[in-house]
Formats: C-alpha cells, structure tokens, sequence
C-alpha cells in the first residue's frame, strides 16, 4: 500500500519532485507533458494536505 493513498505514478512524480527537478525535468524523466506533471502535483498535493513543493 502506498502513502497517503496515492497512486504508483504519483510517487514517482513526488520522488522526482522531492530531488528538486523542475516540471520541466520531470516530465522528459516520464515522457509526460509538463502540465501532467502539474496535475499530478496537484493531486498529491490535495492528498497529503499540502499547498506546494515548499517545506
């Protein structure tokens, strides 16, 4: 079971996110857009309470 309740590509955004690659990065790492990226930063967000990448 994963944290929070998210999904397996969720965490690996959140990992790519936590080593400090931009959307940008993140998105040529997984061969999405960067605006998937964004979505699905949004949504981790909205599931660990958080309002952004910021400690």
């Amino acid at each position: 079971m994963l944290p929070a309740g998210l999904t397996e590509r969720e965490v690996e955004v959140l990992c790519l996110a936590a080593r400090g690659l931009s959307n940008r990065q993140i998105g040529e790492g997984l061969s999405i857009s960067d605006r998937t990226v964004g979505h699905y930063l949004a949504h981790i967000y909205d599931k660990t309470g958080r309002r952004s990448r910021a400690v």
